[in-house]
């Protein structure tokens, strides 16, 4: 009897695990927090990575925002899709996945995350694919941003992923907004903006992080720090003394009464006049005011 029930418990774990594998679909992580797959496609042409790189994946998963629309048409401020610790265990899941791809794969992920509410943190879930159209364009398209967990949704093991196709959705109660250049929302076939599917153009990205810093002065060479440019330094006019600012001379024009006055009424020797007097005069032409 006991083998039996053994084998009959073996039998249902089996069946459970079967029942949430989902055909046409390759697990490349699975753990408590999210979920990274690989899926086919038949509808969208998709073509394979050319090595995407983690540091620019994890710079667009950071600059995703959203907002959320409430009644009367009025929308929330924007936040961000992920936390900066969701991008640390996702970016490097979805960088394995995306150049794992073959033509004709996206890949699927699922986000599993806490985020704080008025008084209590609140379980949510986020899911989307991500895909690439050429060499350059990266596709990010979500079912839905943050969503409220139900109470059984504890860990993304057990996480049914949604049937409706990303690319699908034309209307969501919370939208992406574009932060930068290389990016912009994907325009549906009616010409509407698509609320959840954003394209990324990774040469702009690379373009931006690789532009060369300025010199801060035309008579240094980029990249030098303490050597001057010979030929600036030809062309380099002879210094000028520089006149005294209106402030310092009312400044030394008190000191200078004040000290007469001290002399006057006796309270200063010669000496010690003739000195002071001397002192602030030095400071009319100095170099500093």
């Amino acid at each position: 009897m006991k083998i039996r029930g053994l084998l009959w418990f073996a039998f249902l774990l089996v069946l459970n695990a079967c029942a949430n594998v989902q055909p046409g679909k390759t697990d490349v992580v699975s753990n408590y927090h999210y979920a990274v797959v690989l899926e086919s496609q038949s509808r969208v042409s998709f073509v394979q990575s050319n090595n995407i790189k983690l540091e620019i994946l994890k710079h667009v998963l950071t600059q995703l925002t959203y907002c959320e629309d409430h009644d009367f048409g009025s929308k929330s401020a924007t936040m961000p899709v992920f936390q900066a610790d969701e991008i640390d265990r996702l970016a490097p899941a979805l960088q394995q996945a995306a150049n794992r791809a073959t033509p004709g794969q996206w890949v699927r992920f699922v986000s599993y995350s806490q985020k704080r509410g008025t008084l209590f943190t609140v379980p949510r879930k986020t899911e989307g694919v991500l895909f690439l159209t050429d060499s350059h364009h990266v596709n990010i398209a979500f079912n839905y941003i943050n969503t409220r967990r139900s109470p059984s949704e504890t860990s993304v093991q057990y996480h049914q992923y949604a049937r409706v196709n990303p690319l699908d959705i034309d209307a969501s109660p919370t939208s992406l907004v574009v932060t930068e250049a290389a990016m912009s929302i994907h325009m549906l076939a009616d010409g509407h903006p698509s609320p959840l599917w954003v394209e990324v153009d990774f040469i702009k990205i690379k373009q931006q992080e690789t532009e060369p810093i300025q010199s801060p002065s035309d008579d240094f060479v980029v990249g030098e720090t303490s050597e001057p440019n010979p030929s600036s330094a030809r062309n380099t006019p002879e210094p000028q003394v520089a006149e005294p600012s209106v402030k310092k001379q009312r400044m030394i024009k008190q000191q200078l009464e004040f000290l007469k006055k001290l002399h006057q009424d006796g309270l200063i020797s010669d000496t010690d006049y003739e000195q002071q007097k001397s002192k602030v005069l030095d400071l009319l032409y100095s170099e500093h005011d």
